[in-house]
């Protein structure tokens, strides 16, 4: 119901619509520039290479997903002369999350910051009308399941590494 209110409200002034996009779009980049940050504060070459895997399946999971499970944005079903069929899930919410969750569980106040960010590109992924609230909250899930899956494999190649130093001692 608000986002009919939102759509009406946008049809008045399209400019807004623009506005929380580009908003979004920058609350995304200070999101990545503040990962770079932690990962140059860190010196680990390896953590590059970690939020690069993440960034990567996240983007890809959600490339996927939206060529089987084609949806209207909200703004294609508002305004029909702007059609676009790839809607679910948000891609910036799946890539942000999972990139949040794998920084709070190594630097808390940065993954806090990050966390926050997340939020707000989601709240600005519906206020500029490019998902529907069902995108975000299922890119929320498809980001955590990104984390979960790309902790599982930096924990077995850490594992691997590990053991195979052990061998040479």
């Amino acid at each position: 119901m608000f986002t009919d209110y939102l759509a009406y409200f946008i049809g008045k002034f399209p400019i807004v619509a623009e506005y929380f996009d580009f908003l979004r779009d920058i609350f995304f980049a200070f999101q990545v520039f503040l990962i770079l940050i932690f990962i140059v504060s860190s010196k680990k070459k390896e953590l590059f290479f970690y939020y690069l895997l993440i960034f990567v399946l996240a983007f890809l999971l959600a490339d996927v997903f939206k060529t089987y499970f084609s949806s209207l944005r909200p703004i294609s079903f508002y305004f029909p002369q702007i059609q676009r069929f790839d809607s679910f899930p948000s891609s910036h919410t799946t890539i942000s999350v999972a990139l949040s969750l794998a920084l709070i569980t190594q630097h808390f106040r940065y993954g806090i910051l990050s966390l926050i960010l997340t939020f707000l590109i989601a709240i600005f992924s519906w206020l500029s009308l490019r998902h529907w609230p069902t995108d975000i909250f299922f890119g929320f899930v498809l980001g955590f399941l990104v984390f979960l899956i790309c902790r599982k494999i930096l924990y077995f190649f850490h594992r691997f590494y590990f053991q195979n130093f052990q061998n040479k001692s």
